[in-house]
């Protein structure tokens, strides 16, 4: 029957789905193994960089506002592209589960017309993770490409390494990664949302405060 041949592609494809999630983990371990090892290689090759000494709760929380506004801005960039975008689409599956669901209501119990609405309902579903998708990376592409042009939080916290003699080259390398991971990181708390840089501000708040009053009342 045509519901079973319909249960049956369903379970080759959820199984097709499988293998894929199964081989992308594969190649996100091996890079990550790759990034370690080479990690692990850099540091036995070079010293490690000094703390700053006057870091002060109000350093951290002006750069997480600077990193909060930004990401304000991307939200709302993204959040205007992407409706233009994808709006229309959302549109018209909700308006085709909204038909389907009221088709269903005139024969609650018609197998044919209860599978219209599940496939809908799926459809639909799937087209708004798709959107969300397309936004989070959006936002991570975005906030990378501000922290590429300087917007920047690792040197909030360390000295930043200085190239004193170009023709090393652990030298360079160490320089090179500095800026590429410090890129990567402030590019991802920019790209995360400003709900997540509003709860680290709130943490990085709490933290400092605490410590205070430990240094008052030892």
């Amino acid at each position: 029957t045509s519901t079973d041949r319909h249960s049956v592609f369903k379970q080759l494809l959820f199984r097709s789905e499988m293998m894929e999630e199964k081989q992308k983990l594969i190649v996100v371990w091996v890079i990550l193994v790759v990034l370690l090892l080479g990690g692990l290689v850099l540091a036995s090759e070079v010293g490690h960089l000094s703390l700053k000494k006057d870091l002060g709760v109000g350093d951290v929380t002006k750069l997480l506002t600077t990193f909060f506004v930004l990401a304000l801005f991307v939200e709302r960039t993204l959040e205007v592209f992407i409706t233009a975008w994808r709006g229309k689409g959302t549109a018209n599956r909700e308006n085709q589960l909204l038909t389907a669901k009221q088709v269903l209501v005139e024969n609650p119990k018609e197998p044919v017309r209860q599978t219209r609405v599940e496939e809908k309902t799926e459809w639909l579903a799937d087209y708004k993770c798709e959107t969300q998708a397309i936004a989070l990376r959006s936002g991570l592409v975005l906030g990378i490409l501000i922290a590429a042009v300087g917007v920047r939080s690792f040197n909030t916290f360390v000295e930043v390494p200085t190239l004193i003699d170009p023709t090393k080259i652990w030298s360079n390398i160490q320089f090179g990664a500095f800026n590429v991971l410090d890129a990567l990181i402030s590019g991802g708390i920019i790209g995360g949302g400003s709900d997540a840089i509003h709860k680290m501000m709130n943490v990085v708040i709490e933290f400092f405060d605490a410590t205070a009053k430990k240094l008052k009342n030892p």
